[in-house]
């Protein structure tokens, strides 16, 4: 039996789970894309990080290292 998940082309290669996020890595089998999914537990939010086959794990072992920074993140941290 395989811990690779699939569901309409797109297979779940990895996953994690903390207290406050899940994390998972998903190639689309088609368009050969890559791209980490990071969840909020307790807010529901979701972030969708793209990734290339060169740093697809270290995407996922570090999601928040490639999630883009808004002039809005700022404003909040200020």
């Amino acid at each position: 039996m395989s811990d690779v998940r699939e569901l309409a082309g797109v297979v779940e290669l990895a996953d994690r789970h903390s207290d406050d996020y899940d994390v998972a890595l998903y190639w689309a089998r088609r368009s050969g894309r890559l791209w980490v999914r990071v969840t909020d537990r307790r807010s529901g939010r979701t972030a969708r990080i793209d990734a290339a086959p060169r740093n697809a794990l270290d995407v996922f072992r570090h999601p928040y290292a490639y999630t883009p920074v808004s002039d809005d993140d700022y404003e909040q941290a200020a």
